[in-house]
């Protein structure tokens, strides 16, 4: 939002653009993450990790949307060309954030506590 209501951050010191611009990604790449730790950590132990996986996922994912859709992207090119670029980019933004965080996710549900199944213990089997 600072850039929205700053003009670009036009006419800001270069020593504070740095900074907020540094401050603003930090809270772009972990805001997702922080709100979905706030339930994974009622079930999940050592969810905590979950912040870091979702930010580096959005970093991955966003390098992959920059690097598909750049170079393929040119001024003058028709409309749908565009949106089928768009798309293409996106797809790829996609798959790698949920490569990443599935990843994580698998990693984390292997390390949960294994508790003894109560019914077979009790001998309720059935």
């Amino acid at each position: 939002m600072v850039p929205m209501v700053t003009n670009g951050l036009a006419g800001w010191p270069p020593l504070l653009v740095v900074p907020a611009i540094g401050a603003g990604a930090a809270v772009m790449v972990t805001a997702i993450g922080a709100a979905q730790w706030l339930v994974l950590r009622r079930h999940l132990a050592d969810a905590g990790g979950w912040i870091e996986a979702t930010a580096v996922a959005w970093l991955a994912g966003l390098t992959v949307l920059t690097a598909v859709t750049t170079p393929l992207w040119q001024p003058g090119q028709h409309a749908a060309l565009t949106v089928a670029i768009g798309v293409l980019g996106g797809l790829g933004m996609a798959a790698t954030m949920a490569a990443v965080t599935g990843t994580f996710l698998v990693w984390l549900l292997r390390a949960q506590p294994h508790q003894p199944e109560n019914r077979i213990r009790d001998g309720m089997s059935g």
